[in-house]
């Protein structure tokens, strides 16, 4: 008979077993039917949900009926359909729900804005990632997936063997992507930038700053040269790049600024230095497996050096 203590350990592992077992049926079935997520997020963006919400004020609650009233909706089924994408949304944090307790809401599902919604919300410089998520999950990135199998079986990129051409010349014949990825690159580039100016104090004491790739334009190739200053800025520039002209233009960078200048870089980063992180996950298909792009660099979210 075995003593107690290995039999408490057998039956340990055995109920650790079952529940991994569990958690990687939960997690599979979950991951079958995850682009619900994204979709519903869009959906609701497309229908202005998250400015109505936060048009209500910081704190407000609201139900499916009052958003979709505020909304404009005339169809009848509308409330509940527009109940079930909230629903999904407080399932991923998206929204915070609870049922409410008195007056006309009672007992009904009530919905408020998350850290993580708020970004949906057009800001005070009248942006916010909306752009990116409806830019993302429309025809002409989606369509790019389906041949993703293809460019890894056989070279490429997935975007440029759909298309013909990589994502820049296309959006030169292609009106309504231009206009989309415009204002995805002017949303993004705000909010984000406002961020850095927030985390970081680098930019103190710099009288001339260079932003290459933006603001005021100079004629010229920044393979070439760039134009000197105490400081270089490059925001998502370098992930473009092959690791031979990524080394070039960082050369150029260097012979621009005096000795005690800087470069100040903005761009994805390594995804193994990121591993805990959930941001880390969400970029490495499309950017670092040839979705879009083909430098080996490709990774993520922000980087301030």
């Amino acid at each position: 008979m075995a003593p107690p203590n290995e039999t408490d350990n057998g039956e340990a592992k055995q109920l650790q077993h079952v529940e991994e077992e569990q958690d990687g049926l939960l997690f599979a079935l979950n991951m079958v039917s995850s682009v619900a997520f994204p979709l519903g997020v869009n959906t609701a963006n497309e229908l202005g949900i998250f400015d109505i919400m936060a048009k209500a004020g910081a704190d407000a609650k609201l139900s499916a009926e009052e958003i979709t009233e505020k909304v404009g909706i005339k169809n009848p089924q509308a409330p509940t359909m527009v109940d079930r994408i909230l629903r999904l949304l407080a399932s991923h944090s998206m929204l915070s729900s609870c049922l409410g307790e008195e007056g006309q809401n009672s007992c009904k599902r009530l919905y408020s804005l998350t850290y993580a919604s708020k970004y949906f919300v057009s800001d005070a410089d009248g942006v916010s990632f909306g752009a990116s998520l409806n830019l993302i999950l429309g025809k002409v990135f989606m369509d790019s997936w389906t041949e993703l199998k293809g460019a890894i079986a056989e070279g490429g990129i997935a975007f440029n063997r759909i298309y013909g051409m990589n994502i820049f010349e296309y959006s030169a014949v292609d009106p309504t992507f231009n206009y989309g990825l415009n204002k995805v690159m002017f949303n993004t580039t705000t909010i984000v930038t406002n961020r850095v100016l927030e985390l970081y104090d680098g930019f103190k004491n710099i009288n001339r700053l260079v932003d290459v790739g933006g603001v005021e334009h100079v004629a010229g190739d920044m393979f070439e040269s760039v134009p000197s200053g105490d400081a270089i800025f490059m925001k998502w520039i370098l992930h473009d790049w092959d690791d031979e002209e990524f080394v070039k233009l960082l050369k150029n960078c260097y012979k621009a600024i005096p000795s005690d200048g800087k470069v100040i870089v903005v761009d994805l980063m390594n995804w193994h230095y990121l591993l805990d992180s959930v941001a880390s996950d969400s970029s490495a298909l499309s950017l670092a497996s040839g979705l879009w792009s083909f430098s080996s660099r490709n990774h993520l979210l922000l980087a301030v050096s």
